[in-house]
């Protein structure tokens, strides 16, 4: 269902209030370029939503504009889950240029895209929410270029509130630019371009398409399956969720093709700590293991972890006829492990199917008993990359691993 260039004076285009049944859903709507013509409480461009349990998903929020939130305002007691949204070219004259969530209110975010929203001077662009009486979680979801007052660069440009977020990139350097309340997870990635596949156009079409994610974003597969709401089985097009090991960020998920002919890495183990913290192991030895090793003369890439659950100890096992030295890695206590190896001869070297190519020992800290790890590999801080003699781009298939980290239940 489109709503488009509507006006109103409570919102753009919906309000939802005092609903006693709590069933109410909006869903596959597009809202483009509505305005809510009042300076109200209630006055979002796209949906306000009052004294209600309100469920939004796969929708398309652009160029609405309102007074407190200009795609969608959230107030008084509501409880909202916004699922696979985008939010782009909003404008609110308040705050809150995509979402605004007033107290005493909770709002569940979960991969959603904000591109390009604007607050006022005081308030966020992306999200803004006030500093008590508030509940807000964000997960696998994206903001870029929000703005406060014109700036995209300073605090509160994409988040002005206190939030839990996790596993979603951020605008801005890192958590010091961020409210000391809120609580951000190592599993965020902080002032890296998400490559769309043209930000440009997005908000000049209906379908929004121009949102989606390049093949080697950072952010794909760098969400947390174990957010996904319950029955979350399709992105904001109808395609698959999940294609590749993790969910990616963001509201599209990138197409997955297998290539069996490719280059394969997968971590192999899984570890689940014992039920009492006292009898936990103080280490794990993860190896990372490929098949398809043949005649490489390059290999390059990222590997990132949580550190509040796992730190780094050292690296063993590694492949013995390729040259692979501790002189390869460059590792530190910021969560990343970056490998660039590199054939001499250039002739190409290979590695027998199913062997570990290194062993990667992590120390285990109790204080992250209770927490769920994951081990990925990917293109952040440096780019995968493989090279096969003579001088071929290789393919992958990766599988990442999701290191459970919690009492076996």
């Amino acid at each position: 269902m489109f709503f488009k260039y509507n006006t109103g004076a409570g919102a753009g285009a919906i309000i939802n209030t005092n609903d006693s049944s709590n069933n109410s859903i909006i869903s596959n709507c597009t809202f483009i370029g509505n305005i809510a013509t009042s300076n109200s409480s209630n006055g979002a461009g796209g949906v306000s939503n009052s004294s209600s349990r309100l469920k939004i998903s796969n929708c398309l929020f652009s160029r609405d504009t309102g007074y407190i939130g200009g795609g969608v305002f959230v107030n008084n007691a509501s409880v909202i889950p916004i699922t696979n949204c985008v939010f782009s070219h909003n404008v609110s004259t308040f705050g809150g240029g995509g979402v605004r969530i007033s107290s005493p209110s909770t709002a569940i975010i979960t991969n959603c895209t904000f591109y390009k929203n604007a607050g006022a001077s005081s308030q966020g662009g992306g999200v803004n929410h006030p500093s008590s009486g508030v509940t807000t979680k964000i997960y696998n979801s994206i903001f870029w270029g929000n703005t406060k007052g014109g700036d995209s660069t300073i605090g509160g440009s994409d988040l002005n509130g206190p939030a839990l977020v996790s596993n979603c990139l951020l605008q801005l350097q890192d958590k010091s630019h961020y409210n000391t309340y809120d609580t951000l997870s190592d599993n965020n990635i902080f002032l890296t371009n998400p490559a769309f596949v043209n930000p440009l156009g997005a908000g000049d079409t209906s379908s929004n398409e121009s949102l989606r994610l390049k093949t080697n974003s950072p952010c794909t597969d760098a969400g947390d399956n174990l957010l996904l709401p319950p029955n979350d089985t399709v992105d904001i097009a109808g395609a698959p969720r999940v294609q590749g090991d993790f969910v990616d960020m963001g509201a599209y998920e990138t197409s997955y093709t297998a290539t069996p002919d490719g280059l394969h890495l997968s971590f192999s183990n899984t570890f689940v700590c014992p039920v009492s913290p006292t009898v936990l192991p103080s280490y794990v030895d993860i190896p990372l293991i490929v098949s398809n090793f043949n005649s490489l003369i390059s290999l390059q890439g990222s590997i990132t972890w949580d550190t509040s659950v796992l730190k780094f100890n050292s690296i063993s096992s590694m492949a013995p006829n390729i040259g692979l030295s501790s002189n390869n890695f460059n590792s530190s206590t910021s969560g990343n492990l970056l490998f660039s190896w590199y054939d001499n001869d250039l002739t190409g070297k290979s590695v027998p199917d199913s062997s570990a190519l290194f062993t990667i020992r992590f120390n285990i800290d109790p204080g992250g008993f209770g927490k769920r790890a994951v081990l990925k590999i990917g293109n952040y801080p440096i780019s995968l990359e493989a090279v096969q003699y003579p001088q071929k781009i290789w393919q992958f298939r990766i599988k990442a691993l999701q290191l459970v980290y919690r009492q076996h239940l």
